[in-house]
Parts: C-alpha cells; structure tokens; sequence
C-alpha cells in the first residue's frame, strides 16, 4: 500500500496563524466642554469695568487715617507693615507703585486694591451667572425655562450680585482707601472659590483644587481670620469627592493627635498659651475630623487611596503660605518700615504670631449665651448695612429648594453655607464682639470676606426667583404676592432705619411707646425702640426734609427706591394673572446696585 505525503498533497491547506492580539485600548481622557460661557465671562467683565470705573473715581487723593502713613510707607519701599507683615499685600501694592508712575504713593496703592476688588466682584459675577445656570437646569421644577430667558436671568443676576458687593457698606470704603488689608483678602478668597467650582464641574481636573489651594495659602498671609475657613472648604471638598475628603479628615486627625500629645507634655509655650475658646475650636475641629473620617471610611471601605492629592494640595498650600520668608529677606535691605525686625528669628515669629497683639478670650457660649444672641444679630445687622434685610430674605431663597437640587447643586450649596458659617459665626466667637460701639465698628470690616460668601447666595436667590415666575407663575403668584408684602416692611424699615443714621446718628430710633421690656438693653441696637427721637407719625417729615436746599439726602432718596420695588412688583403681579412679568422683576434686579451706590456713597468719601 503506498504511503501518502501529507506535505506533497496539493488539497491539504497550511495551517491557519492565529490573528495577533490586539492590546487593551488606553483609556481615551474625558473631553469636558469649558465650563464658563460667553455670557458669564460677559457677566464678569460689564460687573468688573463698572466697580473698578466707579472705585477709580472716588479714590483718596492722599493719605488718610489709621493706618494709611504706615502702610504706604511700606508699600513704597516693599516693607513690613505691623504684625503679622502681610507679605503678599506688600509685594502687590509695591508693584503698583511701580507700575503706575504717577500721583500719589496713597493713590497708586489705592489704584492696586481698588483693581483687585473690582476683579474679586467680577469672580463673584461670574460664579452667580454660570452657577445660576447649573441650579436652573438641575430643578426639575424650572428646567422647561427657554434658553434665551435662562441667559438673561443668569447674566443680570451676576452682575446685581457683583455689584451689590463691590457697593457694599464695607467693600467699597475700604477699597478705595488704605486702612484695612481685611478688604485685600475678599478677592482671593473669591478667586480660590472660583477655582473650587471650576474643579466641582469636572472632578478628575485636580489642577483647578491645587490652584485654589496655592490661592488659600495666600490668603493666609493676607489676613490670617480667613483660615477660619479650612474646615468649610474641606467640607466642600468631601462632598464632591467622598474619598479624597475622608483622607483630609484623616490628616486632620493625625495632626490632632500629635497637637494633643505636645500639649500633654507642655513643650510648646504657643499651645500652652491657648485660650478657653481656641482650644474648644481645636477640639470641636479635630472629633468632627474623627467623625467624618470614621464614616466616610464606612462608606469606601478604603484609607489613604488619595494620598497623592493629599500631598500636592499641602505642597501647593505651603508653597503659598512660604510668602512670609519675603519678610525676612525684606528686612535684610533695611526698609523704613521693618515693623517687628522679622530678620531674626525671635522678631519673625513674633511678627507670624502677632505677638505684640496678645490673645484674647473668645466668647464662652455656654456661660454668655445672651452675647452670641447679640453677636448673631451683629452679622445680621452687617449683611443689612452692605445689601439691606430686603436681598438677605432673598439670599435664603436657595434653600427652600436645596431638596430638589441635583447632588452636584446642592453640594455645592452646602459647602458654601460651610465656608460662610466659619468665617462669619466662628470669627464673632473668637472675636468675642460686645455691644460696645466703638469697637463693633471697628471690627465690621473683617466679615466683609463672608459677606462675599453670602453675596453668591443672593445671586442664585435672584436667578432662582426669577426662573420660578418664568416657570410656574400661576403655581407663585399668591406666594409672591405674600413675599413682595414682606419685602415692602422689611424695606420699610430700611428706611426708618436710614432716617434715624442721617439724621440722629448711630444711637438713632423711631419710638413706639408701647413696645415690651422697655428697659431690655437689645432695644439700643435696633432701629426701633421705646426711647427713640421720633414717632411713625414724622416720617413723611423727614422724608421730605431729604429735599431740602443744602440738605444731604442720598440715603433717603435710596431707600425710597428699594420701597418702590416691591410696590411695583405686586403691582406687576397684579396686572399679570396669566403670565409671569419676567421683563418687569429683571428691571427692578439692575435697579438694586443703584440702591446700594446711592445709599453708600456718603460713606466712601
């Protein structure tokens, strides 16, 4: 039998070569559209040109009180103004001497700072216009707004926002003079805000979170109460990353511990110097820090994954808080103004601890609880001096609809509340404000930076109440009919409030006689009371005296225009039954930083 060559037979086929295996496909990066449009950065510019123009004219031309001499003197020779050095307001207003070759060395100075907050009132414009949006479209109950409605409500919004707060009581005084670097630190704080929602849009870009962390560690060379709100920005950041705000609280937690060792020991004279108040915040921030770190760890079933960030976000922050090595390599060149002598070690952290300030307590809550009643309406009565109680009971309408937020909103929200409750109830508590005037005056201008917080607030308030009407107007006719008579008192009441300053001073108050516990000692602080200078019954008396010859009466004729919104509202309400007049409430939006110019302006001069 003949064998058969299986390599000679022409109908036998090759093997087939198994096709090559193709590798896994590399993760292509998320492609994320800009998060800022056309019109919020429209928002920015008309809110940013518009302060600045108007700081530009009501500069100081020179010099003023307090501590402008000492000031100015450092920033002409890049000094060390008076504990703790503010570094980086010193290098910035240097700059400005430089770079404007004209005028005064006070009005260059003032020309920089006015320029930073009128950029810090932009910031704000923008945030509102774009976030306004992102609230709109995430409530299911306003997302059937029309797009060119929804623009236009965002970017008017922004802008009466940003302008609200750069007309402010506090904002516009003292941008527009050399007195208070407080002020300097409101638009930073702004800016790394900006950052924080810039990063919310599109977690997986962490460069935007370093940023806004290089931007805190300035802030804490710029005023050092702005770092009251650590605990609030890590907040926020737990809840649009779970996972990287557990491993902060973590670091939170390991710091407590070390702290608390050292004090076991007593080794450290700072920590042995801390005060009632200091070391109840240091306690509360560190079980809250066990807390969160306890229950998000539940939650991922993980520690430490975001270790990386963790570290880049210190790094950042230490890169810029190490602003304050320029004090001692300033004083090297003998300054005129070398407050504290910080080339030395002993003289530089005399200077970083203001040493020559001391420590004072803070307030006890639990032993004084009539003064943080006194204290919470102190801040209350600050956000009225800067927007009046009329756009404060519109900066609380966003959480009537915190529930119906998407996550991403309403997270948002919350970490805001965070940041404002830290720097503004915290800060009273350390402070430890009293009723005494001379010195809650003084100490106003450093809530100014929660103030810009709160501000955000009203700007998605105004946004939310106006997609509401274009929305569901039927749904809110009756219940806006109910809030414009609230608004009507509470700017009322602006306006007895505004006729006993002008004309009776800051002791000033309408009577009425038959009020309870006459001798209660909160009636001092109120525009009304039993003791005031005149009744309800003169009102139109000293109205019209606004309008006399020689008289003057910006204030007056301001609150007379807050009055006429809510009148006109209703009465827009009114004539409208079947559709909402959105035209007509937008109008009245632009006319409050009107309002708020003319009511300050006496103030600025």
């Amino acid at each position: 039998m003949e064998k058969t060559n299986p390599g000679n037979d022409k109908t036998s086929k090759p093997p087939k070569t198994p096709p090559p295996v193709k590798s896994a496909a590399q993760p292509q990066p998320v492609k994320v559209p800009p998060m800022y449009r056309r019109i919020d950065w429209l928002a920015m510019l008309i809110t940013f040109v518009t302060v600045w123009a108007v700081y530009l004219c009501t500069l100081a031309p020179n010099v003023t009180l307090e501590d402008s001499g000492e000031l100015c003197t450092g920033s002409f020779y890049a000094g060390i103004p008076h504990p703790p050095g503010y570094p980086f307001w010193a290098i910035w207003s240097w700059v400005w001497t430089v770079i404007v070759p004209f005028g005064s060395v006070a009005w260059r100075v003032e020309v920089g700072q006015s320029f930073a907050s009128a950029m810090g009132c932009g910031l704000l414009a923008l945030m509102v216009s774009r976030g306004g949006s992102m609230l709109v479209e995430g409530i299911e109950e306003l997302k059937s707004v029309t797009k060119q409605w929804e623009n236009a409500i965002c970017i008017v919004s922004g802008v009466v926002a940003g302008m609200l707060l750069g007309f402010g009581y506090f904002m516009w005084k003292e941008s527009v003079v050399i007195n208070r670097i407080s002020i300097f630190g409101v638009p930073w704080l702004l800016a790394m805000i900006a950052m924080l929602m810039r990063w919310m849009y599109a977690p997986h870009q962490r460069w935007y979170l370093y940023i806004a962390m290089l931007f805190f560690g300035w802030i804490a060379t710029i005023h050092q109460s702005l770092i009251l709100g650590s605990l609030g920005v890590e907040i926020l950041i737990a809840l649009v990353l779970p996972r990287l705000g557990r491993d902060l609280f973590a670091v939170n937690s390991i710091i407590y511990f070390i702290i608390l060792a050292y004090i076991s020991k007593g080794s450290v004279p700072a920590l042995n110097a801390m005060t009632f108040t200091e070391k109840t915040i240091f306690n509360v921030v560190g079980v809250f820090s066990i807390v969160g770190t306890g229950w998000l760890f539940m939650k991922t079933n993980k520690i430490f994954t975001e270790w990386k960030s963790v570290l880049i976000m210190g790094g950042m922050w230490v890169l810029g808080v190490l602003v304050y090595l320029y004090e001692p390599v300033s004083c090297m060149t003998c300054p005129p103004m070398q407050w504290g002598y910080p080339r030395t070690v002993e003289g530089f952290f005399h200077a970083l601890s203001r040493g020559q300030y001391g420590t004072g307590e803070g307030t006890n809550v639990l032993q004084d609880p009539s003064r943080l009643l006194f204290q919470l309406y102190y801040l209350a009565d600050g956000l009225s001096e800067s927007f009046s109680w009329v756009y404060m009971f519109i900066g609380l309408l966003p959480f009537l609809f915190l529930k119906k937020m998407h996550s991403r909103e309403r997270n948002w929200i919350i970490g805001l509340t965070s940041i404002y409750l830290l720097l503004s109830v915290q800060l009273v508590i350390v402070m430890n404000v009293s009723a005494d005037r001379s010195s809650s005056e003084l100490t106003k201008v450093f809530f100014t930076a929660s103030q810009g917080v709160f501000a955000i607030m009203i700007g998605y308030g105004l946004a939310i109440l106006a997609a509401y009407i274009a929305t569901h107007y039927q749904k809110f006719r009756r219940v806006g009919l109910i809030g414009g008579g609230v608004a009507l008192v509470l700017a009322v009441y602006c306006m007895i409030e505004a006729i006993a300053r002008l004309y009776f001073g800051k002791a000033g108050q309408m009577q009425i006689s038959w009020l309870p516990f006459s001798n209660w000692s909160g009636w001092d602080f109120l525009a009304i009371g039993p003791k005031g200078q005149f009744g309800l019954s003169d009102i139109p008396h000293w109205i019209g005296q606004a309008f006399a010859p020689g008289q003057f009466g910006t204030p007056i004729f301001a609150n007379l225009l807050l009055i006429a919104m809510p009148v006109v509202f209703i009465g827009a309400l009114l004539v409208y039954r079947t559709r909402g007049p959105l035209l007509i409430l937008l109008g009245l939006f632009c006319i409050a930083p009107i309002w708020s110019g003319m009511s300050h302006f006496y103030r600025t001069e």
